[in-house]
């Protein structure tokens, strides 16, 4: 008997509550064992993910600096403009280490792939939330009904986890719909302690505008060769600036979910950044006093750990953004 239009959307929809959220791979970046990965794989293994973590070359000093391009700026001793390098070498080891699971999603053959960061985190219900935004991504983009991926096939990157992204309701291209695994709060977490207003238990799917950090997003494999490829040369600037670019310039068709499903966890006594350490930013590396990750209502991390259902979104350890 041949299946209904709805059945067959619903099917697809579903796809997206499986191990691997509807794509055909979910890759880690990461620099190899620590408490980061470790935890990952419980939380994976307490919410049904499943994930493959590929082992990056151990690049040299020279490579590094290969990588990052320098650019021309002011001298501060002369008429002269001096050739600098543009980001750091914690930033270049980032950027190395996000090309290398891309370049896993190349020689894999992969058509979608979800690439997150080793010390993402995200909510117990996150099968349910996938679940939730695939239809809003499919509406948005406008996907062919032919597509077998519950998230359509009008789209190269879906920026799902990050540290905030504008939106533009006037603009009217957006989906939003109640979700009650949200926090019930009112306030937003932003990248290095920043708060803001963000209207409770809304979910928000838009084209991306300015999204910052790179803690989950998924690619195509077409997408994929297109980063890969314009990366090869090396970058004066942050993975995150240039993959904006890429979203608002055109070169990539990008989709940010608001707030984020993904977010970056911070454990207590641990660094809270390997690139602030490399680059020697001792405020943003400090160790966190407390366990917690922002945005994120149900912690997988936390609730793996935990014998009652906990909620681990501030640091200062109490429950105003529950």
């Amino acid at each position: 008997m041949q299946l209904s239009r709805f059945r067959r959307e619903e099917i697809k929809a579903h796809r997206a509550s499986n191990a691997t959220l509807g794509f055909e791979q979910m890759v880690v970046v990461t620099t190899g064992p620590s408490w980061r990965l470790s935890g990952l794989y419980t939380a994976a293994t307490f919410t049904g993910l499943n994930l493959t973590a590929p082992k990056q070359p151990d690049w040299t000093e020279e490579e590094v600096n290969i990588f990052r391009r320098k650019k021309k700026t002011p001298s501060a001793s002369s008429a002269r403009r001096e050739e600098v390098y543009g980001i750091g070498p914690g930033q270049a080891r980032c950027w190395l280490g996000h090309l290398n699971a891309l370049r896993n999603v190349i020689e894999n053959g992969w058509a979608t792939a979800l690439i997150m960061e080793d010390d993402a985190d995200w909510d117990i219900k996150i099968k349910d939330q996938m679940k939730l935004v695939a239809p809003m991504i499919k509406e948005l983009t406008n996907a062919t009904r032919s597509s077998n991926s519950p998230y359509g096939d009008s789209w190269d990157l879906l920026w799902l986890g990050h540290a905030g992204d504008p939106i533009d309701f006037k603009d009217g291209r957006f989906k939003a719909t109640m979700d009650q695994t949200l926090p019930e709060s009112t306030i937003y977490r932003h990248v290095y302690g920043g708060r803001s207003y963000f209207p409770p238990q809304l979910r928000v799917v838009h084209y991306s505008i300015a999204p910052l950090c790179t803690f989950a997003y998924a690619v195509t494999r077409a997408a994929a060769l297109k980063m890969y490829a314009l990366s090869r040369g090396g970058k004066d600037r942050i993975i995150t600036m240039n993959m904006r670019k890429w979203c608002t310039q055109g070169t990539l068709r990008c989709v940010t979910v608001n707030p984020e499903l993904f977010h970056h966890h911070k454990k207590a006594g641990e660094v809270a950044s390997q690139i602030a350490m490399v680059e020697g930013w001792d405020d943003r590396a400090a160790p966190p006093e407390i366990t917690y990750t922002a945005n994120i209502r149900y912690s997988a991390r936390c609730n793996s750990n935990s014998t009652a259902l906990v909620t681990c979104q501030s640091e200062w350890g109490d429950d105003r953004w529950r």
